[in-house]
């Protein structure tokens, strides 16, 4: 035997089925989780009619908790413990309570087919869960690796600061030895340059005499040999 239940002051409806037949005349024992999905306070006025209900086929669950996947590692059994043993029919809309193992856990009742209200009496219905309500998504692992990025570069600016005006080799500026008429040549940068006379001349052309004067280098002026085998 399946009911519907109603508030007439809320409007919200419900369906359930008969436990055992001993309450009084003209009243009821509702459970706890069925009051609040009725919004109905004890001595409150409610609606009861006979219905059929079609066999249902799919019904899509929400747990309110993550908990709930931890604590139960075979669902199909305890669902079909809890559901077919626990509960005549199903509504959509409404919050279920199931125990398991001395937990309990609620669930929201997402989707029901055929209709949006199906009996759970005698019939093979497939079960889906939602994302529980406490779900949280987790921190994607490229947020992570950019955040490690970001404080590895700083590192390396505040050390390349901190090494800033140490000594560095060869950084003055360059010369060239050259063997072209016995001198040595500056760069033009210097300001002064050496001359095969053996004078200092300044790029204003005013020459500075460096001392005596010096014959220049006449290469391969010396005696002569033969090299023979």
């Amino acid at each position: 035997m399946l009911f519907q239940i109603s508030n007439p002051e809320s409007g919200r409806v419900s369906h359930c089925g008969v436990s055992e037949f001993t309450a009084e005349e003209g009243s009821a024992h509702v459970l706890s989780w069925m009051m609040e999905n009725l919004q109905l306070k004890e001595s409150d006025e409610v609606r009861i009619k006979s219905v059929r209900l079609e066999r249902g086929s799919y019904v899509k669950l929400q747990p309110h908790s993550v908990e709930f996947f931890a604590s139960i590692r075979n669902l199909k059994d305890a669902l079909e413990g809890s559901l077919n043993h626990s509960f005549f029919c199903v509504t959509t809309g409404d919050t279920i309570l199931i125990s398991h193992w001395g937990k309990e856990f609620y669930l929201n009742v997402v989707e029901t087919r055929p209709g949006p209200a199906v009996s759970l009496v005698d019939t093979d219905c497939e079960v889906e869960f939602d994302t529980p309500l406490d779900y949280k998504e987790p921190q994607p692992k490229e947020k992570k690796k950019a955040k490690k990025l970001k404080k590895l570069a700083a590192a390396e600016d505040k050390k390349a600061g901190v090494e800033q005006g140490k000594f560095v080799a060869f950084s003055g500026s360059a010369r060239r030895l050259s063997g072209g008429g016995g001198g040595v040549h500056q760069k033009e940068d210097s300001g002064v340059k050496v001359t095969d006379g053996g004078k200092m001349e300044k790029k204003e052309g005013k020459a500075e005499s460096s001392g005596a004067k010096k014959e220049p280098c006449k290469p391969f002026t010396g005696r002569k040999y033969t090299l023979m085998d």
